[in-house]
């Protein structure tokens, strides 16, 4: 079984209380408006976190530490479990700093903005493994790192401390293994970091995350139109974009484009089929000093990737995400946005290969016509090879959320060998179109 973390959030945007598990395919089905968009930024948010600065140590016990490694001895014990107790305050209150702004840049408001309204502080609690939760408690005066301490306070007790030579300090707890020469208090520093880092990222995805460990791509439901807004060649001098999320959605799309252009086409083969649904093909050409996607559509006519039909630059950055092997976890809002019903199912198929590839994948959604594709190809999963990928029902979750008694609200929907059963797709439908029926009915009135 996959590895996978569980985020539950409380008095968040409009959420009361939220409970997600993050499986290997990860699914949030629902209607506009009714906060989708909402927890895939905050996923993404805790998915994309860069590291914490280099942790502060106290000085006489960095001194004394580093005086015994000097000599080849073994640091006193006292020095220790000094440095390794400040270590960890160090490293929540950096955490607290680097989630108060890495929450700023990606939802483009102050903290006090997303908690939910009435509450005096939205918390988000994290579990990395079976670990007591990291908990971000969110309010007006920023962000507060709760319970890491604790999660890494066994270092003091079980840590191993070895000099197997003068300058030479091996750090050890349980299979967790760093070393390497020291000289000065910031090597000190950067070794109980590195230590600390594999501790806390060798429990999940979110553990890597939460240290700057994981990288990704998040594609907004703006992409179309970002993309528009920032053609190449790659200058953030010449762009207007809003917030951090379409920079770095831009970002990952140039990184896309360095790859094809170097020739690391090969990752993009089993996307032939679903770009020849789409009547086109992808290359990369060099525009200026980088390299830019174009695409040759059916007529044999040859366009920048800014230029393409809106649905051909939805899609395309959807696919490249899904197989590029520089994007172990991919956050996709409405991935079928602009498909034909056949194209989606060839998209369907490329999510279950990236999942079978590896990839933590967490997607938006509300298109009945993607979950009946998925539910087809993990009901065929059990009895033949898939083409295009399998799908493990235990590898995937899938939640509705909507709207109820002036709250949003989050419902795990069941899923089995045959994908989600009738009785709660139906439930999931009529959700789904009730606001088609809703529209239809205004305009009718109108």
């Amino acid at each position: 079984m996959r590895e996978r973390f569980t985020v539950e959030v409380e008095n968040f945007g409009p959420f009361e209380w939220v409970e997600i598990e993050v499986k290997p395919l990860t699914l949030l089905v629902g209607r506009n408006s009714v906060g989708k968009s909402m927890l895939m930024r905050l996923l993404w948010a805790l998915l994309s976190m860069p590291p914490a600065p280099l942790l502060a140590l106290p000085e006489d016990a960095a001194d004394a530490f580093l005086k015994a490694v000097a000599e080849g001895l073994a640091p006193p014990e006292e020095s220790v479990r000094e440095l390794v107790r400040a270590s960890i305050e160090s490293l929540q209150a950096s955490l607290a700093e680097v989630a108060s702004n890495r929450l700023k840049s990606v939802f483009g408001v102050e903290q006090s903005e997303i908690v939910r309204a009435g509450a005096e502080a939205a918390k988000v609690s994290t579990r990395l493994g079976s670990e007591k939760p990291v908990v971000f408690a969110v309010s007006r005066g920023g962000v507060a790192v709760e319970n890491l301490s604790e999660f890494l306070s066994g270092l003091i007790e079980n840590l191993r401390v070895e000099v197997p030579a003068p300058g030479f300090l091996r750090l050890a707890r349980g299979d967790v293994e760093v070393a390497g020469g020291v000289k000065t208090r910031y090597d000190v520093a950067s070794l109980i970091s590195r230590l600390l880092s594999s501790i806390v990222t060798s429990k999940s995805p979110l553990g890597r995350a939460l240290l700057g460990a994981s990288f990704g791509a998040f594609l907004p439901d703006s992409r179309a139109g970002v993309l528009r807004a920032a053609p190449p060649p790659f200058s953030r001098a010449s762009w207007a974009l809003p917030s951090s999320v379409d920079w770095e959605f831009v970002d990952a799309v140039f990184r896309f484009a360095e790859a094809l252009g170097r020739g690391e086409t090969e990752w993009l083969e089993p996307a032939k089929d679903f770009f020849r649904e789409l009547g086109c093909e992808l290359a990369a050409k060099p525009v200026g000093a980088a390299y830019a996607i174009y695409v040759k559509t059916w007529s044999g006519k040859e366009v920048p990737l800014h230029l393409a039909p809106s649905g051909v630059r939805e899609a395309a950055v959807v696919a490249l995400a899904l197989l590029s092997p520089y994007t172990p976890i991919v956050l996709v809002e409405e991935p079928e946005a602009h498909l034909h019903p056949r194209a989606v199912v060839k998209l369907a198929e490329l999510v279950a290969l990236a999942v079978e590839m590896g990839k933590t994948v967490v997607a938006s959604t509300h298109s009945d016509h993607l979950l009946t594709a998925l539910n087809n190809i993990i009901a065929r999963s059990e009895v033949r090879a898939v083409e295009g990928g399998r799908l493990d029902p235990a590898d995937v979750a899938a939640y509705l959320v909507k709207v109820e008694g002036g709250k949003a609200v989050v419902e795990r929907l069941e899923v089995t060998d045959e994908g989600i059963p009738e009785d709660e797709f139906a439930r999931v439908a009529e959700e789904l179109l009730s606001e088609q029926a809703r529209i239809y009915h205004a305009l009718q009135k109108g």
